[in-house]
């Protein structure tokens, strides 16, 4: 998604219009409005940091590690 904001971007700097960059790209016009506020407040065209469980690494330390904890409570 952040090629397609960065393509928005690049043609309102250009001096292109919301209708234009909409009828260009084949976006609907609040696609176009929000990627421009979007980089307007923040600079930026990347994805925001989302909510949720972080990522676990599953590494063969990770597993092995598990492992002895197991092995260690069950002695």
């Amino acid at each position: 998604m952040s090629d397609s904001r960065a393509g928005i971007v690049r043609l309102y700097q250009e001096g292109h219009g919301v209708m234009d960059i909409s009828r260009l790209l084949n976006v609907p016009k609040q696609t176009v409005s929000k990627a421009i506020k979007r980089f307007e407040e923040t600079g930026s065209n990347e994805d925001r940091a989302r909510i949720g469980r972080p990522v676990t690494a599953t590494t063969d330390e990770n597993i092995q590690l598990i492992a002895d904890i197991i092995c260690y409570c069950n002695e």
